[in-house]
């Protein structure tokens, strides 16, 4: 669903776009045992659901018969979500990362979540070992981020001067985690 209007002679225009879907049989990478001869195979497998919300600004601020100056600035917010997975699964690795790190896929989260290892807590401190190092709960996995954006941002700037055009894009992607 989606407004879009422009005034003033196509000088200051918007648009706001609010969507909701959600995407079946997904294609998605199961790991299997090496036994078989393959670590992956693909699937047509689980659902998610995305939604989030797109808005639109443009605008025209200089605008004379050799010289034209275009502002398009764009924000937009997107939410999933892990509604189902192959075979009924809860949970599995998307990818696995060093350090017992993996990114997955659950049902009743968002795609892409981070998962690793906890530390040893003591009275609300982590426990410290006798090398000096935080000391790991290595059979505990726990939520430890997440790859999804906050939202996305940016701003391009085109300059036309006759027959020439000069451009560029300020990008944001805000939040999401790396690892």
């Amino acid at each position: 669903m989606g407004l879009e209007m422009s005034f003033l002679n196509n000088r200051v225009g918007f648009s706001g776009d609010y969507y909701h879907s959600v995407q079946s049989n997904e294609i998605l990478p199961i790991n299997v045992s090496t036994a078989t001869g393959y670590t992956k195979f693909s699937v047509n497998g689980g659902s998610v659901q995305n939604q989030g919300v797109e808005l639109t600004l443009n605008l025209v601020p200089i605008k004379t018969r050799n010289f034209t100056w275009d502002m398009n600035i764009n924000w937009s917010k997107n939410m999933n979500k892990v509604l189902s997975l192959y075979g009924g699964q809860s949970s599995y690795d998307i990818a696995p990362l060093q350090n017992s790190i993996q990114i997955v896929a659950e049902v009743g989260k968002p795609y892409g979540e981070i998962r690793g290892t906890t530390y040893n807590y003591l009275n609300g401190q982590k426990v410290i070992d006798g090398s000096g190092y935080y000391e790991r709960n290595s059979n505990t996995l726990s939520d430890i981020g997440n790859i999804n954006p906050d939202w996305i941002g940016g701003i391009n700037n085109s300059f036309t001067y006759k027959s020439f055009t000069f451009s560029f894009l300020i990008d944001v992607h805000q939040g999401g985690d790396v690892y």
